[in-house]
């Protein structure tokens, strides 16, 4: 794995990492469930995940509103035509004047621009993933098309990056000091082939279900009993009660709640309205 990861791989300035596209398969989206058991701690899960070889359907999209407004992710999903989606970039629960949050590109433009260092996927027209800290001006030398920020790089090369949990950490302490440490997770990430994985993990925050970041860095870089993507990179998006994948698994009808979702982290199965989402096109 190693040695394919070297190959396809470019690291520049140690921040970012540039994957080549795979080539298609006849059957490029792949939406799976299951149930998983972390190795080193035994803590249960329950996973979902979309698997995508033709990275050309994969997008970020808006509420109808942009930024202005918020929505779940399955209302956006059906607005943009997405087969499969999860929440995506972290937000504000109070337009400030704006709902999002971070670094997001839509359709090669730049949505909004907050610098805060966070790392970011980002697909381009010249046929590559990138995963890590991009400048501004960035956008336009790489060709970016689509990307959004997310909270920490926690598998690099295909190990448990300590420094990607730790910023993890500090970045959701700092939208919501009263966060508990376990939780559901949103996680994106490639395999050595290029593969993109979108990932939702259930919990419930007020009962203590779900994983820590711990955890969900050791699940990616190793995968467990249960979950078999161990992936080459991967970085945490917003989480907790945002967590969400929708899916159309009979495409083209509208897409679905696929996991369980919690919204006030309490427990019941509720959307929550957020702002970004990754989409996979129909």
């Amino acid at each position: 794995m190693q040695q394919i990861l070297l190959a396809l791989s470019l690291s520049i300035a140690s921040a970012q990492t540039i994957i080549p596209w795979p080539t298609p398969s006849a059957n490029s989206l792949q939406i799976k469930m299951g149930y998983g058991v972390v190795n080193s701690t035994g803590t249960r899960f329950n996973w979902y995940a979309a698997q995508l070889d033709d990275l050309s359907r994969f997008t970020v999209a808006l509420p109808s509103q942009g930024c202005a407004v918020r929505d779940t992710t399955t209302a956006t999903a059906r607005l943009h035509g997405c087969a499969a989606a999860t929440n995506f970039g972290y937000f504000q629960f109070s337009a400030k004047p704006t709902y999002c949050l971070g670094n997001i590109v839509v359709n090669s433009s730049i949505v909004l621009w907050s610098g805060d260092g966070n790392p970011m996927m980002a697909v381009t027209n010249t046929k590559t993933t990138i995963m890590g800290v991009l400048a501004k001006s960035d956008i336009a030398k790489y060709g970016i098309t689509f990307a959004a920020s997310g909270f920490g790089t926690i598998v690099l090369d295909g190990e448990i990056n300590q420094d990607g949990i730790e910023r993890t950490k500090k970045a959701i302490k700092s939208l919501r000091p009263t966060a508990e440490e376990v939780a559901p997770r949103t996680v994106a990430g490639l395999d050595s082939q290029g593969r993109l994985f979108l990932v939702a993990i259930d919990g419930v925050e007020a009962l203590n279900l779900g994983l820590t970041i711990d955890e969900t860095a050791e699940i990616f870089a190793k995968g467990s009993i249960g979950f078999p993507y161990a992936l080459a990179h991967a970085i945490n998006f917003d989480g907790g009660g945002s967590t969400t994948m929708s899916t159309s698994p009979l495409w083209p009808f509208p897409a679905q709640i696929f996991n369980r979702p919690t919204d006030t982290d309490t427990g019941p199965i509720t959307e929550r309205d957020v702002t970004t989402i990754a989409c996979i096109k129909g």
